[in-house]
């Protein structure tokens, strides 16, 4: 299953709801040597814009930084082996599962057939592929989770074909889920062997994601030079100018749709709550920002004022807990909901 979230923008006039940052987010958020691992790949950008020790590079990898370093270490499982298998006197059930993500340069669906061993998962790691694309409107970036699929078979006696399935299921669910963080999504279906019917769900976490950003601004359907674009984003970490969209704060917000947020199983699954809408928390929705707990609009509702940063707020981390996600430092608790919906983060004029 892929859900991904645009982060997208219609303009309106002289909407100006965010505090600015009273400093560049140059430092790591509060958070713990080891933590949950964001690793950023590169191998399907075919931009330019994030080569090694660019502004937008070294942008997009605080920002992974500061979300990781709220994540608790611990907390999901290895990838140690892709093919799970389930007996019972002698029959058995087999799922071999496969992973897949969008590929961020040019929207081709990509599978990889071995995931535990390319690239292979460690244990709190998340892999989310990156890159840029031309996006039509006022959408600034796109992201969410990757999907999963396995390939199910199995032999021997149609008596125990009942118990081997469920005995595969179980397995399937302990090595999937990773044991923590959200459920992505449940494969659901039926095995048959001989005159017997089995029926499987087959939960999948947080392993994959992929994100791009907008590489046409202009929308006329041919690729921004570079002066263009370093116009029209805020690409490195000091504070956006008045015109410019922060490709900090965007990465941020989509980041966080690719492991699960707004896009998962988990978050549909949350209870009713007026502070969701869809994907995303409801706009004007706020919280303390962990850097200095001065009030801002949540990372995670769904516009942005062009020429402002936005950082993790208190308020993004206690639903990231309600997904299943243990989190640094642990917020307060209150009622949640769950909508599941694509997601526009809007740009906001100053």
């Amino acid at each position: 299953m892929e859900n991904p979230c645009l982060y997208a923008g219609t303009i309106m006039k002289r909407l100006i709801r965010f505090l600015p940052l009273a400093l560049a987010l140059t430092t790591s958020l509060p958070g713990t040597a080891s933590a949950v691992t964001l690793v950023m790949d590169y191998s399907k950008d075919t931009s330019g814009f994030f080569a090694p020790a660019s502004d937008a590079r070294t942008s997009l990898e605080q920002a992974a930084t500061d979300l990781s370093n709220v994540l608790a270490n611990g907390q999901l499982g290895a990838l140690s082996n892709n093919v799970i298998t389930g007996t019972a006197s002698g029959t058995n059930a087999i799922a071999t599962w496969n992973l897949g993500f969008t590929n961020p340069s040019n929207g081709g669906a990509e599978t990889l057939s071995n995931p535990d061993a390319v690239p292979g998962f460690a244990a709190d790691e998340i892999r989310i592929y990156v890159g840029w694309r031309n996006l039509t409107g006022s959408v600034l970036g796109q992201g969410g989770p990757g999907s999963a699929g396995a390939s199910l078979g199995g032999g021997g006696s149609p008596s125990n074909w009942i118990a081997a399935v469920n005995a595969m299921d179980t397995a399937s669910d302990v090595m999937m889920n990773r044991g923590g963080g959200p459920i992505i999504g449940t494969l659901n279906g039926n095995l048959t062997l001989g005159a017997t019917t089995a029926t499987y769900s087959l939960e999948f976490g947080s392993f994959v994601g992929n994100l791009w950003f907008d590489s046409d601004t202009d929308n006329d359907s041919i690729t921004d030079s570079s002066g263009t674009l370093n116009s029209f984003w805020n690409l490195d970490l000091g504070l956006p100018s008045g015109g410019q969209s922060d490709l900090y704060s965007v990465a941020l917000h989509e980041l966080m749709h690719a492991i699960g947020f707004g896009t998962s199983q988990s978050w549909t699954s949350l209870p009713a709550d007026p502070n969701i809408s869809g994907g995303h928390l409801s706009t004007g929705v706020t919280g303390l920002r962990i850097t200095d707990n001065v009030s801002q609009e949540a990372v995670m509702t769904p516009t942005i004022t062009v020429g402002t940063r936005k950082s993790l707020t208190t308020t993004d981390l206690q639903y990231l807990g309600a997904i299943g996600f243990d989190v640094i430092p642990e917020p307060g608790t209150t009622a949640l909901l769950g909508l599941l919906g694509l997601g526009l983060l809007r740009r906001r004029s100053r």
